[in-house]
């Protein structure tokens, strides 16, 4: 889940919108996700998840060595969900959906530590969680992939997954 538009107002704005379902199911044929780490019952796109109940960001929260991860989480605090993506990335590969804000400390430290970032063409229509259809996103979206025990290429390409549904 995360909340589209201006990133700097995003701790004004909701946190839950959805993962267009295309653009998860394009990335789980790749990277065959187990655990959903921000999502909500109604709307946990893996078998595993983890809520506002279950806070993926708690220490106590460990990846398996066969977990595939995925997360797009509430755009409000990315720093500590980066520390998290880096920590878990010891046991299991993980990807991110993020705003792809590279003027941020964040995604510096993303950059630095991510075995590939995929900066996304075009915008992600997020999924209204109350209903309302899609809403168009007013920023950049980027997909972002920690490996276990690799060290990072620093890989940044230009990725049209719409394209890639057609196929």
């Amino acid at each position: 889940m995360s909340a589209p538009g201006d990133i700097r107002k995003a701790e004004n704005s909701r946190s839950d919108w959805r993962t267009p379902p295309e653009l998860f199911a394009l990335l789980d044929s790749e990277f065959h996700f187990t655990m959903d780490a921000a999502a909500s019952k109604k709307d946990a796109l893996c078998p595993m998840y983890c809520t506002k109940e279950i806070n993926a960001l708690s220490p106590s929260i460990t990846m398996s060595p066969w977990s595939g991860v995925f997360c797009n989480p509430p755009y409000g605090n990315i720093s500590e969900w980066v520390k998290a993506f880096i920590r878990w990335s010891e046991k299991a590969i993980v990807v991110a959906l993020l705003p792809a804000a590279t003027d941020t400390r964040w995604f510096a430290e993303a950059a630095r530590t991510a075995k590939e970032i995929r900066l996304l063409s075009g915008r992600v229509s997020f999924i209204d969680p109350t209903g309302g259809g899609r809403t168009a996103n007013t920023t950049g979206s980027c997909v972002v992939v920690w490996k276990p025990q690799e060290y990072p290429t620093y890989g940044i390409a230009t990725w049209d997954w719409r394209k890639e549904l057609s196929k």
